[in-house]
């Protein structure tokens, strides 16, 4: 065996080992957070007002703890999903040493599933925000909208990865 391919096997073992490692800690931040909110009567009041400032609830009710679980678990299974798909794609060319229609098929997969979750982030803000307006007098409930860096990164990600998937299958054959 070539020495490239070698680097090639070792890297992507690597790799592998940091998209599991990344899925790890994403799932443990996630379940953190939404056990946290569920406990702690002061957590999701408190994360609220990080998020939206003076417009945020000083207290917030058993629905609202339970859509902001939801919307946890909403936003890190395709991200999770996405993370899994790169590992795949990775212990692939580990296997091989080289690239073939597997290993784009994963790649192109990532892609598909990192742009939903952009997608599900760039919607999170505003169901969000109308969720920390449940039971709000009326004149205090609002909406917020807005397109942030993670937004855009996000979505360049896909992009990139989509693209990347493309390639790497014209490459294969």
């Amino acid at each position: 065996m070539s020495e490239t391919v070698e680097r090639a096997k070792v890297m992507s073992r690597f790799l592998q080992r940091a998209m599991l490692t990344l899925g790890i800690i994403v799932a443990a931040i996630s379940l953190w957070a939404a056990g946290f909110a569920v406990v702690d009567p002061t957590f999701l009041p408190m994360a609220l007002k990080a998020k939206f400032g003076a417009l945020a609830p000083f207290s917030v009710t058993r629905i609202q703890v339970l859509i902001f679980v939801v919307f946890i678990m909403l936003q890190t299974l395709p991200l999770l999903l996405a993370l899994v798909s790169l590992n795949r794609a990775f212990a692939e060319i580990s296997r091989t040493g080289g690239v073939n229609q597997i290993t784009a098929l994963h790649v192109r997969s990532a892609g598909i599933r990192f742009a939903f979750t952009a997608l599900i982030l760039i919607l999170a803000t505003p169901l969000l925000s109308l969720t920390a307006s449940i039971g709000a007098l009326p004149g205090h409930r609002f909406l917020s909208v807005g397109f942030e860096t993670q937004h855009l990164l996000a979505i360049l990600l896909s992009a990139v990865l989509i693209m990347l998937g493309h390639v790497l299958a014209l490459a294969a054959e």
